[in-house]
């Protein structure tokens, strides 16, 4: 029972960890550092009690069992994840120049990020991109990439785990769900022969 409730505390450190990752970034990178610290230590706090008194049971669905299962979900979500520009590793949309050029902004100036005589800020909604150009501001920009890769991954298999612990088994539909509700913008413009595509 005690290994269980390990296993537990594992799961949520993780879950809760991606989404409080970002937040704490933001604060350190975008407020004064006394606010920073106040409500950043408001944020960790609420996770380490998350972490230690929520009751999620991932167990069933990280079992020694389901090991092959959880590879080959790994696996076609590195796959998706490439081929759908992350990283600039294979063919991009054109909606990758817009978030390139914000990754590139988050990388190469201070933040908060403020135009040259002060009267404007980037304002947008970053949080994806922040652990990234964290790892792109200590080493270089390629290394960012690769970490949007790895940071998009973490995100699919996390989504995967927890409605996997919902239905309470494990099995790759969620994924094929996933993976398929994504892109039927596709089929529309497909219908539609409106020219666009994906």
């Amino acid at each position: 029972m005690q290994r269980s409730k390990r296993k537990n505390q594992w799961g949520l450190f993780i879950i809760y960890g991606y989404m409080v990752l970002p937040i704490v970034i933001f604060m350190f990178g975008w407020l004064r550092w006394y606010y920073a610290l106040l409500f950043g230590g408001f944020i960790l706090a609420a996770y380490v009690r998350s972490v230690v008194s929520d009751i999620v049971n991932v167990v069933d669905v990280f079992s020694k069992k389901d090991r092959k299962l959880w590879l080959a979900v790994s696996g076609i979500s590195i796959l998706w994840v490439l081929l759908a520009g992350i990283g600039g590793y294979c063919f991009q949309n054109y909606d990758h120049l817009y978030r390139n050029a914000i990754f590139h902004t988050l990388v190469d100036y201070d933040w908060p990020v403020i135009s040259q005589d002060g009267s404007r800020a980037f304002i947008y909604y970053i949080g994806f991109w922040l652990p990234a150009a964290c790892i792109g501001k200590l080493f270089n920009l390629e290394a960012g990439y690769l970490f949007q890769v790895v940071w998009a991954v973490s995100g699919i298999l996390i989504v995967y785990g927890l409605i996997c612990v919902y239905r309470r088994k494990a099995n790759m539909l969620p994924l094929v769900f996933m993976i398929f509700f994504s892109g039927l913008d596709y089929v529309g413009t497909w219908l539609t022969n409106t020219g666009g595509g994906i």
